[in-house]
């Protein structure tokens, strides 16, 4: 789970501030766990700033806090194999924080000896077998039915100008292209591309947020029920800036599976010369993030797969 919130953390959280988001593992054996997200993602860092402190979360002190630089910490997320550790870690976390820090946590039971999983005083509890180990999420692959829908609508229009392309090619008596590999149904993709769409997915409705929209913290998780008022888009400026941030995004996916800048795109070593800051990009890749942006609207209110 702290894999997963990690992973999570790197592909959402790029805002319109151009400040990289800060993530510090609080851990007894932070050294090894660094050195193995930083072996797995070692790009990671150019658009993330990462932090590792060799502490058991038990002996944390008020004084700890000053020393590590802790004393600004917007959001606390707990991860432990134990539920019972789960709940010691937060008494421990609210009493050195204080209550004005939201906690999150899960739990893998519902219920947890000597400890309340009810959601009180600032701290929200994730009961993973209840809320998102379930067969629609599981099987029917629930969750992904916004990101099947992205990709279908790209596929559509990916497909038509590959035809475009071969008939152009063999007009002008050349060698037919070679087909994107994403140019495939859902459930041939790799694991990479599916969870680039998700990303898409999550990162709009911070891009919505950034813009007024959707700011009632009960539409979080049940975003479809705001109503939203696209005439931002009409805004140039701050499209651009959207199209900066999901670009980031873009990037943060790509670092996270290992991608490196090159100044020729190789898909097979992982290589890819767009992996850059926005305003250094050439026209045409920064109106396709635009164009990503412009497109909110339509995406927004695709329903199906």
């Amino acid at each position: 789970m702290g894999e997963e919130l990690f992973k999570l953390c790197v592909q959402n959280c790029h805002y319109i501030n151009r400040k990289n988001t800060r993530i510090t593992l609080l851990y007894q054996d932070a050294d090894l766990a660094g050195n193995k997200i930083l072996t797995k993602h070692k790009n990671i860092t150019k658009l993330i700033d990462l932090q590792f402190i060799k502490l058991n979360p038990h002996h944390l002190t008020p004084g700890n806090l000053i020393e590590n630089g802790l004393t600004s910490v917007d959001v606390i997320y707990i991860c432990s194999e134990q539920d019972r550790s789960q709940a010691s870690y937060t008494r421990t976390a609210r009493e050195v924080f204080g209550a004005a820090i939201p906690i999150v946590r899960w739990f893998s039971k519902n219920i947890v000896t000597g400890a309340s999983n009810k959601d009180t005083g600032n701290i929200h509890t994730v009961e993973i077998l209840k809320s998102a180990a379930t067969p629609q999420n599981i099987i029917d692959e629930a969750i992904d039915f916004k990101a099947i829908a992205i990709h279908n609508r790209w596929l559509k229009h990916a497909i038509l100008g590959y035809v475009d392309n071969v008939e152009k090619n063999i007009k002008e008596k050349q060698e037919i292209p070679v087909p994107k590999a994403t140019l495939l149904p859902w459930h041939l993709l790799d694991e990479e591309i599916r969870d680039d769409n998700r990303s898409v997915v999550e990162h709009n409705f911070i891009k919505l947020r950034t813009v007024g929209q959707l700011t009632n913290p009960e539409l979080y998780l049940n975003p479809e029920n705001g109503i939203v008022d696209f005439s931002f888009l009409n805004n140039e400026a701050m499209v651009e800036q959207l199209a900066d941030m999901e670009h980031r995004r873009w990037m943060a996916n790509k670092y996270f599976h290992a991608w490196e800048y090159n100044s020729v795109r190789n898909d097979s070593k992982k290589q890819h010369n767009d992996l850059m800051d926005f305003d250094n990009l050439d026209q045409d890749t920064k109106n396709y993030d635009i164009n990503q942006v412009k497109e909110l609207k339509e995406v927004w209110e695709l329903k199906d797969k």
